[in-house]
């Protein structure tokens, strides 16, 4: 089973609006990135929301109601999400079916393809990152070997990036699409990206 958890808890401090309800390719990039799992071969998605849960709990609702058969979508709600990123992945870990063999690890402000994701997951890879003409970008794929030390990740042993700097065997993945290498932390990279067109896909 392929499993994906798409991180939206965050306060979108920097980016000084909320960053799931950006417009990004004729809809809101939470929108957006819930569609382009929706067409991958990903079979679960577990969205973890935190800040402003109650107004993007709805808009996932009516965004995946006509896909209830293709993949299962999982809400759930981080009541510590100022604890940070890590404490959302661990709460989505917690959440994923047992069958799980491998997670994809997203944040809603790194929009990603359904190619790429397809492209990652047919690489059966233990680690999988992502590359774009030499640069490593979003996001990361994870087998289930691994779920004990995502399980186990905090902001201060540098969650996500531990496990993948000490892990061996990382497979670096080319991939076509530039989008791996967008972060929208603030409104200056949200405008270059749509400048340079990237949420047209």
């Amino acid at each position: 089973m392929n499993s994906a958890i798409l991180l939206a808890a965050g306060q979108s401090s920097r980016m000084g609006s909320l960053k799931a309800l950006l417009p990004w390719g004729g809809r809101t990039l939470l929108e957006k990135q819930l569609d382009e799992l929706v067409q991958s071969t990903i079979d679960e998605v577990v969205v973890v929301l935190g800040f402003q849960a109650d107004l993007l709990k709805p808009l996932i609702l009516e965004a995946t109601r006509d896909f209830a058969t293709k993949l299962t979508i999982k809400i759930r709600i981080n009541r510590h999400y100022e604890a940070g990123k890590t404490s959302s992945i661990r709460l989505g870990m917690k959440h994923l079916a047992k069958a799980s063999d491998n997670v994809l690890i997203i944040g809603v402000d790194q929009p990603v393809r359904a190619v790429t994701i397809n492209t990652l997951l047919s690489s059966r890879a233990e680690l999988a990152i992502p590359v774009y003409q030499g640069r490593k970008g979003h996001p990361p794929l994870f087998a289930s070997s691994l779920y004990k030390k995502l399980e186990a990740i905090t902001e201060e042993t540098e969650g996500l990036r531990a496990v993948i700097r000490h892990h061996p065997g990382c497979q670096l993945i080319e991939v076509g699409q530039p989008q791996i290498l967008l972060n929208l932390n603030e409104q200056s990279q949200y405008e270059q990206a749509i400048a340079r067109q990237l949420d047209g896909y």
